[in-house]
């Protein structure tokens, strides 16, 4: 364990999102270690370098440690932060480590705090069964930051000017913040203690932003996500903007996200919001989303992730919700999309 101002937390997974937080908590004066598997050692042990399309700058980001399983002591974090895709982190090797976790942390006395980064539904009740760990250590989060590897992604539009272009070659990384217009990081106050201790780490770092949200609330539109992406997927992946709410494939996403809503996991909020929605509002939200990214090209960016580098989180995702929903009596129109 460090001091309060500059405490230790491991990061598992150094992909974009883990590497993005990993460079902002630093920032904030945290001392960061890295869990990876052998192979990606190499990797992190050269400087990363970020492309930030908020301010059109590289950020520069090392002295960070760099640790695999055979050496982890984990009890010597004051955070872990799951980086992980749901469908990694529901995979065999992924519950095992789950487990290697909650079993190194659970001894009489630790202190050391759990953020779940990962997404599917029902993941903290899932996560604290598999770890074994009491509620009041354990807090789910969304990363909100968009993030992407700039060798496996080439963004349209970026490398037309020359300039960027430069910048862009060096990257390893790319990222956007939204820190003007939207938080990068949403933590649950499932676990109160944990979620007030953690944002206010966060945003010490001052050029990113992390809010406390109710889960509820979270999780009844971070649920959607995959929806809206399987319909603009099957319409070709046009700008929101540029989407007529009329359009049949658009009525069937919004019944989908009604229904999806209405399930019981999202409680009361969750039955207000779909009695509500209707084409043109879900749409609105959509084109706010796009609007608040500005130059960011999110259409292109989510086609990417959405539509090739979480697909199986994303397609699991979508099956959960059609196995709840049948259980609870919906027709599930969603079936139609996916």
């Amino acid at each position: 364990m460090a001091d309060n101002n500059h405490p230790n937390i491991l990061i598992i997974g150094a992909g974009a999102i883990g590497i993005t937080l990993g460079y902002h908590l630093q920032l904030a004066g945290a001392k960061i270690s890295f869990l990876v598997q052998p192979e990606s050692v190499r990797r992190l042990q050269k400087e990363q370098v970020l492309y930030c399309h908020d301010d059109n700058s590289l950020k520069f980001f090392k002295d960070y440690v760099v640790t695999t399983l055979s050496d982890l002591d984990v009890p010597q974090y004051d955070y872990v932060y799951f980086a992980l895709d749901g469908a990694t982190l529901k995979s065999e090797v992924g519950q095992s480590l789950v487990k290697t976790i909650g079993a190194a942390v659970s001894g009489s006395g630790n202190q050391t705090k759990i953020l779940i980064g990962s997404f599917f539904i029902g993941i903290r009740a899932w996560f604290l069964e598999i770890s074994g760990l009491p509620e009041n250590r354990v807090a789910s989060c969304n990363a909100a930051i968009h993030a992407y590897s700039a060798k496996a992604f080439k963004m349209p539009g970026v490398y037309d000017e020359p300039g960027t272009a430069k910048l862009m070659e060096q990257a390893d990384w790319a990222y956007a913040d939204r820190f003007t217009t939207g938080a990068a990081l949403h933590v649950m106050d499932d676990c109160p203690d944990v979620a007030r201790s953690f944002s206010k780490l966060y945003n010490n770092c001052q050029v990113s932003k992390c809010i406390i949200r109710s889960p509820d609330e979270d999780a009844a539109f971070g649920n959607l996500a995959p929806i809206t992406f399987a319909a603009a997927e099957i319409l070709s992946w046009p700008k929101f903007q540029d989407i007529d709410p009329s359009n049949d494939i658009w009525v069937l996403a919004t019944e989908a996200a009604k229904e999806v809503l209405g399930l019981r996991l999202h409680g009361e909020y969750g039955r207000l919001a779909a009695a509500n929605l209707n084409p043109a509002m879900f749409l609105e939200g959509m084109k706010e989303y796009e609007r608040t990214f500005g130059t960011f090209n999110i259409i292109a960016f989510s086609r990417y992730h959405h539509g090739g580098k979480v697909l199986a989180q994303d397609q699991q995702h979508l099956q959960d919700c059609v196995k709840r929903g049948k259980e609870e009596v919906f027709p599930m129109r969603l079936q139609a999309i996916f």
